[in-house]
This record gives structure tokens, sequence and C-alpha cells, in this order.
């Protein structure tokens, strides 16, 4: 009895570490739907702005997820922004850094939506990148792809699952709040041999489409991102002093110069691939200074001077 006991003890207080929080970074990316622009504190400009952001994902067995997502307006989207209505949905590409909502709330709840309450959020964070697709048709019906790094609190072996639990500090909360992530591995072909299991207290970086967000019954809560793994790999010490042979292809010219698109001399549309239209690819007549046609001029005197001389 007396050594069971410490031994009881020293497994809680183990469990209780790692099933704590710990700096971490998330990252969504995806397709959404960008609805009710405004202003957060008018007083200091029109740039800083809050958007709610919906995805076609099932959150505590309705759709879709809804996002309270910041964004710093840029110049070359001020206008484009300025433009939405509150009854416009408008599709775009978001890149965001994401995490649940905190339980203390928001520093100004005034910028939720009329009608809705701050739980209505799965989750808060901050566009990084922001791309209108302009026509709305591109298919919604992609899952969200999540980016996160963390420590792993729990591991199910048996099943190939494990959890998370990053935190993340956003601008809407001026604090860091959590990511309750459960990650889970599907039987396929690709983890055929062996699911990965990472060990608890290890760190990994995870990749994974965002399949549904679970939420508490009583309190409405959000109690875990479900996330479908594709991706994991394990953040360990390096060793920096290493020596890396490289090869330096600085030299040799490229073979691929067909193929290589021209940014710099393409012109910008925003509405999309279909109304823009194809660069012309180079060809080896349309050499700037001539030297292929001059090359074939030569080869054709030279085959010339040969049948007469025959």
């Amino acid at each position: 009895m007396s050594v069971v006991l410490p031994i009881y003890r020293l497994i809680r207080h183990v469990i209780m570490i790692t099933a704590m929080s710990s700096p971490g970074h998330v990252i969504i990316a995806g397709l959404g739907m960008i609805a009710f622009p405004r202003a957060i504190e008018p007083t200091k400009g029109p740039r800083n702005m809050a958007f709610d952001v919906n995805f076609n994902i099932k959150d505590g067995g309705k759709k879709p997820t809804l996002g309270l997502l910041r964004y710093f307006v840029p110049d070359f989207l001020y206008d484009q922004v300025q433009k939405l209505t509150d009854d416009d949905f408008v599709q775009a590409f978001v890149i965001a850094t994401i995490s649940m909502v905190p339980p203390n709330g928001l520093r100004d709840e005034s910028i939720i939506t009329e009608d809705l309450e701050l739980s209505d959020y799965a989750f808060i964070g901050d566009i990084m990148t922001l791309i209108f697709t302009e026509s709305n048709n591109v298919n919604n019906f992609y899952e969200p792809y999540v980016i996160l790094a963390g420590n792993v609190t729990e591991c199910t072996r048996d099943v190939g699952a494990f959890r998370m639990l990053p935190s993340q500090y956003t601008n809407l909360a001026h604090a860091p709040a959590d990511f309750p992530s459960h990650c889970f591995i599907t039987d396929s072909p690709r983890w055929a041999n062996k699911k990965p299991q990472p060990a608890i207290g290890s760190t990994v970086s995870v990749g994974g489409f965002l399949h549904e967000v679970k939420r508490n019954t009583e309190s409405n809560s959000v109690s875990s991102f479900e996330i479908e793994l594709t991706n994991i790999a394990y953040l360990t010490r390096q060793n920096l002093a290493r020596t890396v042979q490289t090869t330096d292809h600085s030299s040799k010219p490229s073979t691929r110069s067909r193929t290589r698109y021209n940014f710099d001399t393409a012109e910008p549309s925003q509405a999309g691939p279909s109304s823009s239209a194809p660069q012309k690819r180079k060809t080896s007549t349309e050499n700037s200074d001539g030297s292929e046609d001059d090359k074939n001029d030569d080869r054709r005197k030279a085959k010339q001077a040969r049948i007469q001389k025959d």
C-alpha cells in the first residue's frame, strides 16, 4: 500500500502536466465565404477590420463552421473590401492564424455580429492572406487544411490517434488561447505498415484537414477540433555544426526556359484565369539577339556549298 500510493500520485501528476497547453502555432488555409465586414476601433482608421468567415465543415452537428477573423486590409484590396455590404457572401481563399475562442471573451465584444453570441464562433484569429475568387463558383466542399505545432498531450495507439493543445496569441483576444486538437489517422495504403504514434510530451508539427468541430453539450464550448492527419514531423534538436555538401548549379544553363512563366510581363487580372490571356512561350526563333537565326543561315550556306562542290 505504501508503494502503490506514491506511484499513483506520480502518474496522476504526470498526466496533469502533459495535459496542459504549451506554446505552439496553428494555421488554417482554405476556401471560405466572407461576410459582414466591419471596422475594429473605427477611430483608429478603417483598415483594421473583422470578418465572419464560413467554412463548409460540421460544427457541433450543424453547418457551417463560423470563425471571427481580423484583417489589416492592404492598399491593393482596400477598394474591393469597401464595396462589400452586409448582405454579401463573397468567396475567398483564406490563410490565418487561429485559436479557440478564449473563455474570458474578447477585449471588445462590440465587434460580434448582431444576433450572434461569442460562443457561436468556433475560433478567432488573424488573416495573413486573403484572395478573392471573384466568381464565387470555386468548389466550396474542400475541407480547410490546418497546420499546427506543439506538444502531444495524449496518444491512443490502438486506434492511431493523439491529442495536442497548442496555445497561440491572437489580436482579437490580446492574449494566448488554446486550440484543442484531436488528430486521427484513417486506414489507407500510406499508413498500411505503421501509423504514427508520437510519445506523450513530444513536440511535433502536423498537417491535416479540419474535418469537424466538436462541442460540449452543456456549455456549447468547443471540446476539440477533429483533424484528419496527412503529415507529421517530429521536431527534435538538430546538430547545427554538421557540414552539408552542396552542389553549385549556377554555371549550368537552364534547360527549362520554355516552361517558365514570366510574371513581370504578365498583365494582372482580378477576374481569375478565365479572363487572362495565356502568356506566349518563347521559341528558339524568337530570341532577342537573333543568334539562333544567324546559326540557321550559316548551316544552310554550308550545306549549299557542299552540294555545289560535289
